[in-house]
Parts: C-alpha cells; structure tokens; sequence
C-alpha cells in the first residue's frame, strides 16, 4: 500500500495522485500475476515506509500469494552484514582492516601472507572465487559442504588470480573468510553475532542466516523458466557471502539504524573509500558499492543465488531506500530499483537523452567479458542490444552507451585507425578493458589429446575425439566442444585452455583461465 509523503526540496517525492505512483511502478511487473512468481518492493524516505508491494505468487504449487510477510534469500545483499559484522569487531578493537588473513588462518600458507581484511572485503585479494573452482572441477557448486571442505579448496591454490590491492575481482571466496574470521574472534557462531550485533539492535524480527534445512516460515519458494515454472533446488548451507534470508522492508529497517545516531560510527567505516596500489580509489566498500546516479550518491549492492534475485539501493543524501526480492530467476531487480525510485523521487533518472549516431554495427561482435566467456552484441532494426537482453543499449555519446538492465555504463574502444577494438566498463574504480575477439580458426585437434591433472583443483580435464571435433570432459560434467581462436589457445565450459610447450615442442600442459579463476596449471599425464 503506497502514500504520499511531504519531504524537503531536494527529495520532492511525487505527490501528484497515489494513483500516478501506483500505476508507474505496476508497469514494471508487466506480466505478473497469480500464475507466475514474484517480487516485493518496499521504499523508505526519512525512515518511514512510503510505498510496499508484492507481485506474483510465492509458491506456485500451494498457491500463496508474496506479501510483504514473504521471506527470500536474498543472496549477495547478504555481504553488507558480513562486513558489518567485521566492522563492529574492529569497532570493538578485536580487528584491524590490516591484519592479514593468515594469522587467523595459517593454513593459508605464505601464497596469502599479503592479504589483509581489507583486502577481502573490498574484493581486491586476488583469492580465487570458491564457487567457479567447484565448478571447474565439475561439481554442484551450490551442494552442502563443510567450511573445512571449502577452507582446505582455498589453500590448495597455488597462485593468487593477481597481487592483493592490484586489481577489484569479485570473490565469494573473501566472504565466506570473512564469517568464519567473525566466528574465531568472537568465539560465537556467525549467525548468533550478527543476529545480537546488528538485527536485534536494527530490529529486523524476521533475519537470519541460514546454515542447515530447517524451516523458515513465509519462506518464498524460488523458480526459473524453463518450459513452464521450475522450482531450484539448492543445497547451499554456507553464509558470509549469502544466505540472509529476510523481507525488503527488514532491510529497510536496516537502513534506518545505519543512518541513526547509534548506526554512525558504523556506517561512517563502512562507507569509506578504499585504495588501490597506485592510490586509485577502490568504490567497493565494506559488502556495498559506492556509485552515483543523476549527481546523486548511491549505495547499493544486489544479489543472485537459484532463482532468487534481490537489490538493495540507498540514496543518503536524499534520506531515500528502496529494497527489491524476487523468486524468479528472469527478475531484474536492478531496473526495478532504478524504476521505483524514479516513480517515488522527482529528478531521479536513470536514463539519459538518447545521442544520435549513425550506426551501431560497427559495435557487434563478441568481447571477452571473463577469459572463454564472451559477451556478444547485436542489431536489432537499429538498436544495438547485448545478445539475450530485452532492452536495447542506450546511446549516451560518441561510442558510450549505458545497459539499461544492468545500469551500467559502457565504452567501445577504437585503434588508430579507427577500428572498434575492445569494449571499456569501470568496477569500483578500476577501468578494465574487454578485446573484441575473431573467429574460430582450424587446428590439428589430435594434438592435444589425452588427460590433464591439477593439483590446485584434484581434476583431471580429458580431451577425445568425437566424430572429428575434440571434446574435454571433467568428472560428472557432460563434455564440451573445443575451439581455437590462436594457436595453442583453446575454449570450451566458457573457459580459456593456455596450453604449454616444452622446449622438444610437445605439449606439456596448459593454463586454465576463466570466471573470476586465473592461471590454474595442468600437466599432461
């Protein structure tokens, strides 16, 4: 139920009709209904709730509408509480952001002696990200396994994806340290501390992190599309980098207590800027990424897990909240927030005017996002689109566009000679080039054949042949097709295989690349 709320100038929240809101953020849920899955919404000005909502059902089987009592996962809103959870231990002069990790956890070796709390907090460890190295040994990433498990795949790597402070990769892995570094130092379990440290004192009646398969009530089942509505399962027990389970207007209320004089002295730490190497600043701070939208700061963070989906958005300096939860895995709450927030605030848009340019085909192809993985871009009656989106780029100016479903802002790259070359996007201060990529090329596919071994990950990767295209396989994952882009440089799982010679020019292994994964060596058995 929304109302309308007289606030101060700079805010001017819509009070033309409740009728006008309603109307302009129903439009966002086109399509929803009581045969479909989810969201709620709810927004906040000046701590009181100004607009709450639900669309779509929470459980399609038993047919239970969402309302604002419906809990969800809300999955990597979750790191905001693990970092708050750092916080008050440093506020209560039990941390240091630069104390390293490996004197809480020595079985880290010395390949981790450089890396502080700070560090994973702000994703700028260079600690490879636990769910894509499960992932890469052919396993469900989301099955239940035990922090000794995950604990002892972590210092099992090797190398480091990159020297911690250099670069901002984001790592599940830094979160999940981060709990079990709360867990050491406060000598309670990570969810009774957060729950006596920062719910309770919030108020948030109906948080918690969910650990083991116990019943949560209202609890949201979460879908995915696929020839009609299927339920995702997911067996995940491990919290820190997700697993809060709660409603938006719970997070709405965790807001009020950060901008409240006893939240000061919290959120002031957790707000600040932190630093590269080479003293660029680092726009992720403690679980929250620090942005800007029509000259006004942001903080917001989302989240991703089955088919849950959820953003958290703040605007301090307009004393404004809104918190998105959906059930289903084709919600873009990131839009949803950006729409709401332009029904509710006068002057809050997320869009620009459109530049003109004469062409956008200069711009399709495909752009290596993460090494084997690729983003494609395509034309669509003239509108330059991200292949698989619904809504087309938005030209904001010569070869720069803005992702109106991810918000987020793009620069093509040209050579001297004018050539599109590579595709420019910034995460949390630090730009990061993506080359365009070519086709496939011919190989000798014979060459490669035979099994791999990693120590880092306890695999073996085999490459066959198969009707004359070479196929890699790892333990239960069903084998792939491989492809050449340069010689020695294969691809298959979206996946990048750097393969080694030996000085008689036979293969001697390779290097394996991918998501948010660098550098993992292989020999050939």
């Amino acid at each position: 139920m929304s109302k309308c709320v007289l606030a101060s100038i700079l805010i001017l929240i819509l009070c033309t009709t409740a009728t006008t809101v309603n109307a302009s953020i129903d439009e966002l849920f086109d399509g929803y209904s009581d045969s479909t899955p989810g969201c709620s919404i709810a927004a906040s000005h000046n701590s009181e709730v100004i607009f709450s909502k639900s669309y779509g059902m929470a459980n399609l089987e038993h047919n239970v509408p969402l309302t604002s009592l419906s809990v969800f996962n809300v999955a990597s809103v979750s790191k905001q509480f693990t970092a708050a959870a750092v916080a008050m231990l440093i506020l209560e002069g039990k941390l240091e952001l630069d104390t390293r990790i490996v004197d809480h956890f020595p079985e880290l070796g010395a390949m981790h002696s450089e890396v502080t709390i700070e560090h994973l907090v702000r994703h700028t460890s260079g600690i490879r990200d636990y769910i894509p190295l499960l992932i890469m040994r052919g396993q469900d990433w989301d099955d239940s396994r035990s922090n000794e498990e995950l604990l002892s795949l972590i210092a099992a790597q090797r190398r480091l994806n990159f020297t911690p402070g250099a670069e901002w990769e984001y790592s599940n892995s830094g979160y999940i340290l981060l709990a079990w570094l709360v867990e050491k130092v406060s000598g309670k379990r990570f969810g009774e501390y957060v729950a006596e440290k920062i719910f309770e004192p919030a108020g948030m009646k109906v948080s918690w992190f969910r650990t083991d398969y116990r019943v949560i009530p209202n609890r949201a089942t979460d879908y995915e599309k696929e020839d009609g509505w299927v339920h995702v399962f997911s067996r995940e027990t491990v919290a820190g980098d997700g697993a809060l389970h709660t409603t938006p207007t719970e997070l709405l209320k965790w807001h009020d207590y950060l901008y409240s004089t006893r939240g000061e002295p919290l959120r002031k730490l957790m707000h600040q800027v932190g630093k590269f190497n080479n003293g660029l600043d680092v726009n992720y701070a403690f679980g929250i990424g620090l942005g800007e939208r029509s000259g006004l700061g942001t903080v917001s963070h989302g989240g991703s897990t089955g088919g849950y989906r959820s953003f958290l958005l703040r605007i301090p300096s307009e004393r404004f909240s809104v918190a998105v939860a959906c059930n289903r895995s084709d919600a873009n709450p990131y839009r949803i927030a950006a729409g709401v927030s332009s029904a509710l605030l006068n002057g809050f848009e997320i869009v620009h005017s459109e530049y003109p340019l004469r062409s956008v085909s200069e711009y399709v192809g495909s752009y290596e996002f993460f090494p084997g993985n690729h983003i494609k871009y395509e034309t669509r009656e003239s509108r330059l689109y991200k292949t698989d989106s619904v809504a087309p780029l938005l030209a904001i100016g010569e070869d720069k566009f803005l992702d109106t479903e991810d918000f987020e802002y793009i620069h093509f790259v040209r050579n001297a000679d004018g050539e599109v070359i590579a595709v420019r996007r910034t995460d949390f201060g630090r730009p990061r080039e993506h080359k365009k990529v070519g086709g496939e090329i011919e190989f000798d596919r014979s060459e490669y054949l035979g099994t791999y071994y990693s120590a880092s990950l306890d695999a073996r990767y085999t490459f066959s042949l198969d009707g004359g295209d070479l196929y890699c396989s790892v333990a239960f994952a069903e084998p792939r097709k491989v492809i050449a882009r340069a010689d020695d440089d294969l691809e298959a799982f979206g996946r990048r295989f750097r393969f080694v010679r030996g000085e008689d020019g036979k293969l001697s292994g390779f290097d394996l690349d991918g998501y948010r994964v660098r550098n993992i060596s292989f020999v050939k058995e």
